[in-house]
């Protein structure tokens, strides 16, 4: 028979049993001490977000402006996603209606306006570095047989006095201008489409169609009407002119390069790969329960808008939490996408030539962020819209990787309190400040 092991508890003395015993009621009291705490679990991952950039980002001010803002007459509801240190959090503000007491969902859908011409130009650029166009081909090339599009020739101008008889009245001289036999006529490219440096309207003529939703039944055949129609211009590929009907246009030459239709080409290239999921051009239902009712500057809610032909330049609707993984793309270097984004921010043409610190990218505005400081050499890139009953800011500093976007049902403009927002973050969070939204208006 094997002899017991020091180890087995019939084998021990009774003071060890008295140590056993002592030991077990210990560990069974701490356990049950434990227990009785209130240590929280672990918070799901967008609280862990917000707790990491609680320090780094001043609440108390951004609470400040969206709270005057909303409280405005007119205003309903706003949502603020921002990003610092390669995380991103956001706020959400007053009522999807006045009155209503219903605050809006992270996941809020806006109407995207002017500010969709930069997923249509971020198109451009991931097309270009796949190889399956080029921003210097010419855009009559690319849409041969479907639109003739204007291209420019240097105007001359020449002062001409009209000869006169003794009987006839005075005549001032006058000048007859005419293109400059000695120029070469040049094609417009996209590339001038997207840097809004074509010399084509902003808008078509919209004459024959009346109501707040003009644009429902503006076809790509009615774009097409309008621009042949157009005449050669002066200022194509010098001047900055901002033009709807230029971004429709480099939306329809894209799909049509691509044998696509614009919506199929926004999701498969730049919609999916980004996992955006909220950005549509054509709400599913699911969609469309979180896309809220636009209002006007005095609060009348506004239809929402059908561009057709300009889906393009103003025709996307997005919310928060997507624009924020769009911008996370443009300045984070191991996202998906990122070395093409990039082609869309580099400068390429004054927006005034009045001023040289603001500059047109592809669709995206590059600008100073303290203006009113020449030491500060900081640069934000940017967009906005104020269209159809929604306003819309988005901006960021490549350099630090901050980043604002804001999103109201309200046609009244948020860029002024994104701006301070933006610059917020470029700073340690203060104990106060004494920025206003009436300030900032003024």
């Amino acid at each position: 028979m094997k002899a017991k092991s020091s180890y087995y508890p019939a084998s021990w003395t009774t003071a060890q049993w008295v140590i056993f015993i002592t030991v077990l009621l210990f560990l069974l009291l701490l356990t049950v001490g434990l227990r009785g705490q209130t240590t929280p679990e672990l918070p799901d991952v967008s609280e862990q977000t917000f707790s990491q950039n609680k320090k780094e980002i001043d609440h108390v001010f951004i609470d400040k402006l969206a709270k005057e803002y909303v409280s405005f007459k007119g205003n309903n509801a706003l949502v603020i996603g921002v990003i610092k240190n390669g995380q991103k959090t956001s706020f959400t503000y007053g009522e999807t209606e006045k009155g209503n007491k219903t605050l809006p969902d992270v996941n809020s859908i806006f109407e995207l306006g002017q500010a969709s011409e930069v997923f249509t130009t971020s198109l451009l650029a991931i097309l270009e570095s796949e190889g399956k166009i080029s921003s210097h081909e010419a855009v009559q090339d690319v849409l041969k047989g479907v639109v003739k599009v204007p291209y420019y020739q240097r105007i001359i101008c020449q002062s001409y006095t009209p000869q006169t008889k003794p009987d006839d009245h005075f005549q001032l001289p006058f000048n007859i201008c005419f293109p400059d036999p000695n120029d070469v006529p040049q094609m417009m490219v996209l590339c001038d489409l997207a840097t809004h440096s074509s010399g084509l309207p902003e808008e078509p003529s919209t004459s024959l169609f009346a109501g707040k939703n003009r644009f429902k039944d503006y076809t790509l055949d009615r774009l097409n009407n309008f621009v042949n129609k157009l005449s050669p211009s002066q200022t194509f590929g010098f001047e900055y002119q901002h033009s709807m009907v230029g971004i429709a246009l480099l939306g329809e030459a894209m799909a049509f390069k691509l044998k696509t239709n614009y919506s199929t080409l926004l999701q498969t290239k730049l919609l999916d790969p980004l996992s955006m999921k909220h950005t549509f051009t054509t709400p599913t239902t699911e969609q469309a329960q979180f896309f809220l009712n636009g209002h006007t500057p005095k609060g009348k809610i506004t239809p929402h808008r059908d561009y057709n032909a300009l889906t393009p330049a103003a025709g996307i609707r997005s919310s928060v939490p997507d624009l924020l993984t769009f911008i996370e793309a443009n300045i984070n270097p191991k996202m998906s996408l990122n070395m093409s984004l990039k082609e869309t921010h580099i400068p390429r043409i004054y927006t005034d030539f009045n001023n040289p610190d603001y500059y047109m990218g592809w669709g995206w505005i590059q600008s100073p962020l303290y203006e009113r400081d020449s030491k500060n050499k900081k640069k934000m890139v940017w967009q906005v819209s104020e269209r159809g009953g929604f306003s819309v800011y988005v901006s960021f500093v490549k350099e630090s990787g901050t980043a604002v976007v804001i999103m109201s049902n309200s046609a009244n403009a948020v860029d002024g309190i994104g701006h301070e927002i933006l610059k917020s973050l470029e700073t340690t969070p203060a104990k106060s400040k004494t920025v206003s939204v009436e300030k900032i208006k003024n």
